[in-house]
């Protein structure tokens, strides 16, 4: 399941969603298997745009059952922006900060809050200037992919909107190896394009 995202103007607002699939192996090791089953049979049944009662319900048990994994709670935040429950997402949002600082949705989702809220002084000081991976979490030796592609799509929108257009060609280079989406790869070109014409403009005047 995907979590919805709209792409109004500025284009550089746009950051790609955060996706929640699970892989059949996801989780195994932290709840018992009937509710594993439980949650891959939520995603089969939902789209990423539509959730019906019955499945948020289950999802709001699971998370109540299992309050310390961060996903149920990333889940329930879909779910509500899904609903365009804004006042209630972002409530989720202040608690998860709170609660699982160290979690890399978490410190995602809360970047682009204040990247859309133009605090960027304050992005940088929530990840301790700490822009890749491997500088936020030295203790794991990997990672996967799909938290690459979504963190260097953060972190190249950051760079670009503050003006910093070598560090985002740095990152979109780095993407460009690793992701064969070509539109989110396009997306985000337009969008440093768009915000080196304006920064350009700036220059001039």
């Amino acid at each position: 399941m995907t979590g919805v995202q709209t792409c109004a103007l500025p284009i550089y607002l746009c950051l790609p969603a955060i996706d929640f699939e699970l892989s059949e192996n996801q989780l195994l090791d932290e709840i018992e298997t009937s509710d594993h089953t439980l949650l891959l049979k939520f995603f089969d049944e939902n789209k990423p745009d539509k959730v019906n009662e019955k499945s948020f319900s289950l999802v709001l048990s699971l998370k109540e059952k299992y309050s310390h994994i961060p996903v149920f709670w990333h889940l329930i935040d879909g779910i509500y922006m899904i609903k365009n429950m804004l006042d209630k997402s972002l409530e989720i949002l202040f608690y998860m900060v709170e609660k699982f600082p160290d979690d890399l949705m978490t410190k995602i989702k809360y970047g682009e809050y204040l990247l859309r809220r133009g605090e960027y002084d304050k992005i940088a000081k929530f990840f301790d200037n700490k822009f890749t991976l491997q500088a936020l979490y030295p203790e794991k030796e990997s990672f996967y992919i799909g938290d690459f592609q979504i963190f260097s799509s953060f972190v190249i929108a950051y760079f670009a909107t503050i003006g910093r257009f070598k560090e985002a060609d740095f990152y979109l280079n780095g993407l460009k190896q690793f992701s064969d989406n070509k539109q989110e790869i396009s997306n985000l070109e337009e969008m440093v394009e768009d915000l080196l014409q304006r920064h350009q403009k700036k220059a001039l005047i």
